[in-house]
């Protein structure tokens, strides 16, 4: 439905393609952090993670405070951000009114018939 809204109003279906980075990068940021904070032997328990004793203790803070989660926390946020501008790029496109027939969309029946 987005790809043909697209070409009704004068635009490629690429346009859907710029939602991917964004969306790359704030998942592949969250998922770092997620395998990180496994593999470091902190969290053994998901429920570990509603624990306040936990949360305020030194190991979780430096893990925190750690460059490599830094980093990736910044590639969620960038993702997140390109995604937001993405997505609303591509909003406003599809509330571009549409183009007739004379314009150029083959897709819609012209008002008078050629003959």
């Amino acid at each position: 439905m987005s790809v043909r809204r697209l070409r009704d109003a004068g635009f490629s279906w690429t346009w859907l393609l710029t939602l991917v980075p964004g969306f790359v990068m704030f998942s592949g940021g969250l998922v770092g952090i997620v395998v990180m904070l496994f593999d470091s032997q902190l969290l053994s328990d998901p429920a570990m993670l509603n624990s306040q004793e936990f949360l305020q203790s030194q190991a979780f803070q430096d893990f925190v405070a750690s460059d490599a989660v830094i980093g990736l926390a910044l590639t969620a946020f960038l993702g997140f951000v390109l995604l937001v501008i993405a997505g609303i790029a591509v909003t406003v496109l599809h509330i571009m009114p549409s183009k007739t027939y004379e314009q150029g969309n083959k897709r819609l029946k012209p008002a008078t018939p050629i003959i």
